[in-house]
């Protein structure tokens, strides 16, 4: 209840311009954990270590890390969040990780610059949005998607990330 209350106050903070766009199908080496809920501090927790073991990877194989990528699929059934987090890959492999095809869909998107604790600011503004639009899913939890644009060095306070919400 107190973190509600805490984001509830921070709604007036937030400058979020949301922009709706069409992405394209996107392939990504990476890996993928579940997390126990959708709360910020049990994903938070599983995506790190995941993006730990996926550099890990990518370093030993000489890999490209330029785009990370992290995709929130809720489980319809329970409170988990399947997580995946990798890099693009436009061509070709990595050993010791999966490629994972994001279809191509409709998003609406925002950008976060700042700390990762207060990137719940960012989806609260999304989600706000999606009921005032209409733009909910019916039937399911949404899917979520955070592309590191600026994400260097274990200090995130300066990292910019596209948040983006898939659209029914």
């Amino acid at each position: 209840m107190t973190a509600r209350l805490r984001l509830i106050e921070q709604e007036d903070h937030v400058n979020a311009q949301i922009t709706t766009k069409q992405t394209d199908s996107l392939t990504i080496a990476g890996l993928t954990a579940t997390a126990p809920d959708a709360s910020r501090r049990s994903t938070g927790a599983v995506v790190q270590s995941l993006f730990g073991q996926v550099i890990d990877h990518m370093e030993a194989a000489g890999a490209d890390r330029t785009t990370p990528i992290a995709h929130y699929v809720p489980d319809p059934d329970t409170p988990e969040v399947h997580i995946t987090a990798g890099y693009a890959v436009p061509n070709g492999s990595v050993p010791g990780l999966e490629p994972h095809t994001l279809p191509p869909t409709q998003v609406a998107s925002t950008i976060h610059q700042g700390a990762m604790a207060t990137i719940s600011t960012a989806y609260q503004a999304l989600a706000t949005w999606a009921t005032a639009n209409n733009r909910q899913h019916p039937l399911t939890s949404p899917t979520w998607r955070e592309h590191y644009l600026e994400a260097t060095g274990p200090d995130n306070s300066p990292w910019l990330v596209e948040l983006q919400l898939e659209l029914p």
